[in-house]
């Protein structure tokens, strides 16, 4: 769940930053709103598909997107 956070936040600031509302990033997504919010919030994941719609909205690559890096729990042995 931390990372799909991690990707929503970085939705959210792409699309502030372009001065977009979630409805708008929605419709030229072609995603629906609850959609994006749930992307956003980080509640729910999201599938490679509707990443790219948002990317290509948001002039950046899908990879913009993800987080650089994740913090792992390393199993023990």
């Amino acid at each position: 769940m931390v990372l799909l956070r991690r990707v929503g936040r970085r939705i959210v600031a792409f699309r502030e930053r372009r001065g977009l509302s979630q409805l708008q990033l929605a419709r030229r997504a072609r995603i629906a709103r609850s959609t994006l919010r749930y992307v956003e919030d980080g509640t729910h994941a999201v599938s490679l598909l509707v990443l790219a719609r948002i990317a290509h909205v948001l002039k950046v690559e899908v990879r913009t997107l993800l987080p650089t890096t994740t913090k792992t729990r390393r199993r023990r042995r």
